[in-house]
């Protein structure tokens, strides 16, 4: 395996190479593997490394490869072994901007990473990893608008700080999945919060399976307080926020 994603790399690094998607989920992939897969995200657009055994260790190793010249817009890591240890390495490169400059030394614009659609699902990142990445919501120059977030063994202790990142004027999140989590409607409560704020860009919401008992069902749309349309993707939704909705 090694020798064969080796040989891919040097391939995708090529200069008539025209490869923009590359999906290698299921394939017994570990850390050392990594090292190869990092040096072609420069011309990928998209990377699918689901349901291998990356760990902590090669999701760094990932991570590293992702600068603000880096085209990778949507990476699925979903069930690779990654905890709230390996989403610190995240954070770094989500809450960064760098200033480009040309061969005769001219400043560009400021940027950061272009990743548009990020899928951590199944990793047990609990509510350490949540805390470590929810600050890159408030990056001005950030480009995240789908995060799926289900089954990473969230409780209600990470949801203020979600909930603080989709207030922020900067976020442009639209979709995020945190379902099948225990969120539990002391968590629910945090997330409206963030939800009512003029701010908050969301349009999707995944919530099923997040440990319900007295959650209000709510439908398909609901109108929050600030006029804004959230599709909640369950028969489950957020307790009630107040008698407008």
């Amino acid at each position: 395996i090694t020798s064969g994603v080796q040989e891919l790399a040097e391939g995708l690094n090529s200069m008539t190479c025209r490869l923009k998607i590359l999906r290698l989920q299921g394939c017994g992939l570990t850390a050392e593997i990594c090292r190869y897969l990092s040096q072609c995200l420069i011309s990928l657009l998209e990377l699918n490394l689901s349901n291998n055994s990356l760990k902590d260790a090669g999701f760094k190793i990932i991570c590293e490869g992702m600068y603000a010249w880096c085209s990778l817009q949507k990476l699925n890591v979903s069930r690779c072994g990654i905890t709230g240890a390996g989403c610190r390495y995240l954070a770094k490169v989500l809450c960064s901007i760098s200033q480009l400059t040309d061969g005769g030394m001219g400043v560009g614009e400021w940027q950061a990473v272009e990743l548009i659609d990020l899928d951590l699902s199944m990793n047990h990142i609990g509510d350490k990893g949540v805390k470590e990445i929810s600050p890159s919501l408030m990056n001005p120059l950030s480009h995240l608008k789908t995060l799926n977030l289900s089954y990473c063994s969230l409780t209600d202790s990470c949801c203020a700080e979600l909930a603080s990142g989709l207030m922020s004027k900067a976020n442009i999140l639209s979709k995020l999945d945190l379902s099948h989590n225990n969120l539990q409607d002391k968590g629910a409560k945090k997330l409206c919060i963030g939800l009512q704020s003029p701010h908050c860009k969301l349009e999707e919401v995944g919530v099923g399976g997040l440990g319900r008992p007295g959650w209000r069902s709510f439908s398909a749309q609901t109108l929050l307080p600030n006029g804004h349309t959230i599709i909640f993707i369950s028969n489950i939704a957020l307790p009630q926020l107040n008698s407008a909705v």
